[in-house]
C-alpha cells in the first residue's frame, strides 16, 4: 500500500515538475533571444534639423500667400503632368512612387519650370541665409499629391525610400513642407513623435502636434523627422463633388537621397514639364516677399478629453507606424484655422503593439528592449478588443514611457500565455514580465481600469509577489 501511494504521489508530481522545468527553460531561452536580438537588430535613424545649429527652426510653421499667382497656376499644371508620369509605372521596389530632386548650393541649376521655380522661392522663405548653411541643406525633394477630397493619408515618416528598401534603415529629411493648391479636404496633422529605431516612437504617445487645414496658397513646414498624415475625420465639411485635394510637397535634405526613388527629372519628363509651365521659369520672382506668418491657435486637451479652451471630438482611432492603434481627441474647428495642440492625460492613448512573433516589428519590441513588458490577453471569440484596449491604455497611461505594452489574442498567443502562466479561464487579464529580474506578475480580480492601474502601481512600488508564488 505504501509503495502504491508513493508511486501515486510521484505520478501527480511529474506534470507539475515538468511544467516548471519547461517554464523555466522557456524563459531562459526568451532572455537569451532578447540579448541576441538587441545586439543584432539595431536600426539606424538619421535626419531632422541640425539640433546643434545656432539658428533653430520651429517645430512647425504656417504661412499665407506663399507663392505668386503665376507660379501657383504653373504648379497646378505641373501636378497633372506629375500624376501622369507616376501612373505610367515606376518599376520601383514595393511599388513606391518616384520623387524629384533639385540640387541646391554649389550644384544648383537654373529653374526650368514652375515646380523648380517654387522650390527656389520656398527655399528663400523657409531656410534663408544662415539657416540654409547651418542645417547643411544640399537640395530639395519635391512631388505632388492629388487625392479625392475624402481620402486620408496614413501616418508616416518621410524618408529616403531607396535606403529604406535596400538598407532597411531610416534616413529622414531635415525639414518637411506642404503647399496647398486647393482650399478643401482634410487637414495635415503633425505629431511631435520621432522614430527611435524604426520600431519605437518617442514620445510613445503624441503630447504635442500641429493641425493644418487646406487653404489655397498656404504653406506649412515641420521638422523632417516628425510623424504626420492626413485625417479625413477632421475635415470641416465634405469637399465639392469631383474635386481633388492637391498639394505640392518639398523636403529639404541634409544628405542627397539615393537613386532610383529620388532623382532629377528625366530629360523626357523635363520636356513635359517645360511644355506645361516653362513660361513661368522665364519670369523674375526674386523680389517676391508678400507672404505672411499665420498665427497658430493654441489648444490644450485635458484628461476628460474636453479642451480647456473649446470642445473636442470623440476619440479618433487610427494606426501609427509600425502598426499600433491610437485613440486621440482633436479640437472641433469652426473655420479652417491652424492649431497647435497639447495633449494631457488620457486625451491621447496608444503605444500598445499587437503581439505577433511572426512579424519583425513585434519581435523587435519583445526582444529589443530591456523595459518591463505588459500584456493584455483576450479571446476574440468572447471579447471586443477596442474597449479592452482603451481600458488597458488608460490603466497604464501614467507609466507608458516605462513599459512596453502588447495586446495578445488567445489563439495566436498560446505559447506566450503558457510561458507567462496565464490561463484561458481568466481572460481578459493582464500580466507583467520584468525583463531584468525575469519575474512575472499577474493582475488580480476582474479586468478593469482600476485593476490594471493597481497592478502597475504596485509593480513600480515593489508591492507585488511574483508568479507562481502568489498562487
Amino acid at each position: 500500500r505504501k509503495s502504491k501511494q508513493t508511486k501515486r504521489n510521484a505520478t501527480q508530481l511529474i506534470p507539475f515538475t515538468m511544467w516548471r522545468f519547461t517554464f523555466i527553460i522557456g524563459l531562459g531561452v526568451l532572455c537569451v533571444l532578447m540579448a541576441v536580438h538587441d545586439m543584432v537588430h539595431a536600426v539606424s535613424v538619421t535626419g531632422g534639423p541640425n539640433m546643434n545649429a545656432k539658428l533653430q527652426v520651429p517645430m512647425f510653421t504656417s504661412k499665407l500667400n506663399s507663392l505668386p499667382d503665376e507660379v501657383l497656376h504653373g504648379l497646378l499644371q505641373d501636378a497633372s503632368v506629375h500624376d501622369g508620369i507616376a501612373k505610367s509605372g515606376s518599376g520601383l521596389k514595393f511599388s513606391k512612387l518616384p520623387t524629384n530632386w533639385f540640387p541646391l548650393g554649389k550644384n544648383e541649376m537654373k529653374p526650368r519650370f514652375a515646380a523648380e521655380v517654387a522650390v527656389k522661392l520656398l527655399q528663400q522663405m523657409d531656410i534663408p541665409g544662415d539657416l540654409f548653411h547651418q542645417h547643411n541643406i544640399v537640395g530639395a525633394e519635391w512631388w505632388f499629391q492629388i487625392r479625392t477630397g475624402e481620402e486620408s493619408i496614413g501616418f508616416h515618416f518621410d524618408k529616403d525610400e531607396a535606403v529604406a528598401s535596400d538598407e532597411m534603415r531610416l534616413s529622414l529629411p531635415a525639414i518637411g513642407s506642404v503647399t496647398y493648391l486647393t482650399h478643401f479636404g482634410a487637414p495635415t496633422v503633425v505629431f511631435n513623435q520621432t522614430s527611435v529605431d524604426g520600431n519605437v516612437n518617442s514620445p510613445v504617445v503624441p503630447t504635442q502636434g500641429g493641425i493644418f487645414y487646406p487653404v489655397y496658397n498656404k504653406h506649412i513646414t515641420f521638422h523632417g523627422n516628425l510623424m504626420h498624415g492626413v485625417v479625413n475625420e477632421l475635415a470641416i465639411e465634405p469637399p465639392p463633388l469631383g474635386k481633388s485635394r492637391i498639394t505640392f510637397l518639398v523636403n529639404w535634405w541634409g544628405t542627397t537621397p539615393k537613386p532610383p526613388n529620388c532623382v532629377p527629372p528625366l530629360n523626357k519628363h523635363v520636356k513635359l514639364f517645360k511644355k506645361s509651365s516653362g513660361d513661368v521659369a522665364k519670369k523674375d520672382f526674386t523680389s517676391w516677399s508678400n507672404w505672411s506668418l499665420n498665427k497658430l491657435t493654441k489648444i490644450v486637451l485635458g484628461d476628460v478629453g474636453n479642451a480647456i479652451e473649446g470642445d473636442a471630438l470623440p476619440y479618433v482611432k487610427y494606426a501609427l507606424p509600425p502598426e499600433d492603434p491610437y485613440w486621440i481627441r482633436f479640437p472641433i474647428p469652426e473655420v479652417a484655422n491652424d492649431f497647435e495642440v497639447t495633449w494631457n492625460g488620457i486625451s491621447s492613448l496608444g503605444g500598445v503593439d499587437v503581439l505577433d512573433l511572426y512579424k519583425g516589428n513585434s519581435v523587435n519590441k519583445v526582444f529589443g528592449s530591456k523595459q518591463p513588458k505588459i500584456f493584455l490577453f483576450y479571446d476574440e471569440t468572447k471579447h471586443i478588443l477596442d474597449p479592452l484596449q482603451m481600458i488597458f491604455m488608460k490603466g497604464i497611461k501614467e507609466y507608458e514611457k516605462d513599459l512596453v505594452a502588447f495586446s495578445a489574442e488567445f489563439s495566436a498567443a498560446k505559447d506566450a500565455m503558457s510561458q507567462l502562466g496565464v490561463e484561458e479561464e481568466f481572460l481578459p487579464t493582464v500580466c507583467i514580465h520584468d525583463t531584468v529580474t525575469n519575474k512575472i506578475y499577474h493582475m488580480k480580480g476582474i479586468f478593469s481600469e482600476t485593476q490594471v492601474r493597481r497592478l502597475v502601481d504596485d509593480f513600480w512600488n515593489g508591492l507585488l509577489t511574483p508568479f507562481p508564488a502568489h498562487q
